[in-house]
């Protein structure tokens, strides 16, 4: 079954709109796509009302999301364990602010004190130990990978 969206004015299946039991044939008026945009456009335009709406939300419900909260983690602590680890690995590899800056904790320095320049230098200290060691393997490992010897 097709319909035609009332916002793009496209024909579509059936299934590219969305479930509305109020609506006569019990879909949207309008595509998923061109809803998508629409509400998109509304969080953007609409910021600061939504904001302050979602943190009243909080407050009225603050001991329901705490309890929600602990009840997830709790059921959910496998799951939560594995997207960190896969986070961890990938702010370790691209080197990324919060992982940088944590190496510079290890070493001694208060967060208050640590600057985006020392995040920086810190940054290209990492990189080129990590090129250092790149290089001093394939010298121990018989030459530098990647080319061949012609005797």
């Amino acid at each position: 079954m097709k319909r035609i969206c009332k916002e793009c004015g496209e024909e579509k299946e059936i299934e590219e709109f969305v479930k509305d039991k109020t609506c006569k044939y019990g879909y949207a008026w309008d595509c998923k796509e061109c809803r998508s945009l629409h509400e998109r456009k509304y969080r953007q335009d609409n910021k600061e009302e939504i904001a302050i709406r979602r943190k009243c939300r909080y407050q009225k419900n603050k001991e329901y999301v705490k309890r929600y909260g602990e009840k997830y983690r709790i059921n959910n602590k496998a799951e939560i364990n594995k997207r960190q680890r896969t986070y961890n690995r990938k702010a370790r590899k691209d080197l990324k602010r919060v992982y940088v800056k944590d190496q510079i904790k290890k070493m001694g320095v208060e967060n208050k004190d640590i600057t985006p320049q020392m995040i920086e230098l810190k940054r290209e200290l990492m990189l080129f130990h990590r090129l250092l060691k790149e290089v001093s393997n394939g010298i121990n490992g018989g030459g530098i990978q990647g080319t061949t010897a012609n005797t």
